[in-house]
C-alpha cells in the first residue's frame, strides 16, 4: 500500500498536466442537457426567441464557466455564465474592418504576417469592452485581445 500512494500521486499529476492547455483554459463541448439549469433559466429569460447552436464548459484555472453559443441575430454569438446563472460575458464576432482605425493598426503592428480567424467584441461584467482576435501565426493560433484605444492588453499562444 505505501509504494501504491507515490504512483498514484505520480500517475494524478500526470494526468494533471496533460488535461491542460498551454493558456490554461479547457473548454468541451457538452450538450444542453448537461448545462446547469440556472444557466439555461438565465440565458432563456434573456434571449426568449434565440435559437441555441451549441453548449461548451469552460474552465480557467479553478473557475468553472458554461457558454451558450448563438445564431448571432437575436443575442450575441456567445453568452458565458457562471454556474449559478450569472452572465459573465458576452462576445459578438465581427469582420476586421469594424474595428476601430486604431486597434487594426495596432493589430497590423503586433502580428504582421499573421493570419486573422476570428475577431470578437468581449464584454464582461462591469468592465469596458476589449477586443479579442484569434491569429495564425506561423502554424500556431495566437490569441490577442487590445482594448478601444488599440493597446494590446494580452497575448497568448498555444
Amino acid at each position: 500500500m505505501n509504494r501504491l500512494l507515490p504512483l498514484l500521486l505520480i500517475l494524478m499529476i500526470a494526468l494533471a498536466v496533460g488535461c491542460s492547455t498551454p493558456s490554461g483554459t479547457q473548454e468541451t463541448p457538452i450538450t444542453q442537457a448537461d448545462v446547469p439549469s440556472p444557466v439555461m433559466e438565465s440565458f432563456k429569460k434573456q434571449y426568449p426567441r434565440t435559437t441555441i447552436q451549441g453548449c461548451a464548459k469552460e474552465v480557467k484555472g479553478r473557475s468553472v464557466f458554461y457558454e451558450i453559443l448563438t445564431d448571432g441575430v437575436s443575442a450575441p454569438h456567445t453568452v458565458i455564465f457562471t454556474p449559478d446563472g450569472k452572465q459573465a460575458e458576452t462576445e459578438v464576432e465581427i469582420p476586421f474592418t469594424q474595428l476601430p482605425a486604431a486597434v487594426q493598426e495596432a493589430v497590423r503592428k503586433a502580428s504582421p504576417n499573421g493570419k486573422i480567424k476570428v475577431v470578437e467584441i468581449a464584454q464582461k461584467r462591469s468592465r469596458p469592452a476589449v477586443y479579442e482576435l484569434e491569429i495564425l501565426e506561423s502554424g500556431r493560433v495566437v490569441d490577442y485581445v487590445f482594448d478601444m484605444s488599440g493597446h494590446r492588453i494580452q497575448q497568448k499562444g498555444e
